[in-house]
């Protein structure tokens, strides 16, 4: 355990924030959700899955899942405002676990993908409006200061794209929901395994 100057336990800020993150995920779940419900007039549970499409929307989410982890694995290794982000993301989530992880990374990428694609992107009569927007704001949503949080906002830019399209080929959340849960388990898994250790850590 680590402590404060006071003497006083020092409450780890990754688990600090886990309370607030899940909190403000359940919000935008539930808001995508009656988003949707609200414009088709029931819930809808096609809206995440059809079983005759199973296999190929599991195959689609991973693969493009799986071209977003490489090109932030390979961003890492080519730019060095990359390994900075990681750094400072790194220590905002120090003495997070790897259950921990799994679970931030299940629950935003349900909630966002419900939210953004699900109730935002369906918003529009315009398919390609409706893309736009929403991964317009779904980058908005992952920003902060200096040049290493830009290239963050042009990941999930990119991001944002590669989710809608999914959505709007496949004609489900499911694809869009797997390819976010992977980028995001991956990248926060190796985020606090290479995480700095902090002086005076058990």
């Amino acid at each position: 355990m680590r402590f404060a100057e006071n003497g006083a336990p020092s409450e780890p800020s990754g688990l600090r924030l886990l309370p607030v993150a899940f909190s403000l995920y359940l919000v935008l779940a539930l808001a995508g959700a009656i988003w949707m419900g609200l414009r088709d007039g029931h819930t809808r549970l096609d809206r995440y899955l059809r079983l005759d499409q199973l296999p190929l929307d599991l195959l689609w989410g991973v693969a493009t899942g799986g071209f977003l982890v490489g090109l932030w694995w390979l961003g890492g290794r080519l730019l060095p405002e990359v390994r900075e982000l990681e750094t400072t993301l790194g220590s905002i989530l120090s003495d997070l676990g790897p259950a921990d992880a799994y679970a931030l990374a299940l629950v935003s990428g349900f909630a966002e993908e419900t939210f953004f694609r699900g109730g935002l992107q369906g918003a529009f009569t315009k398919p390609g409006m409706g893309l736009l927007v929403s991964a317009l704001a779904f980058a908005a949503l992952h920003n902060g200061p200096g040049r290493a949080f830009r290239l963050w906002t042009l990941y999930a830019l990119l991001a944002g794209v590669l989710c809608g399209g999914l959505v709007l080929f496949r004609g489900t959340l499911l694809p869009a929901i797997v390819a976010h849960v992977l980028v995001n388990t991956l990248n926060l898994q190796r985020l606090v395994r290479n995480r700095p250790q902090q002086p005076g850590a058990d």
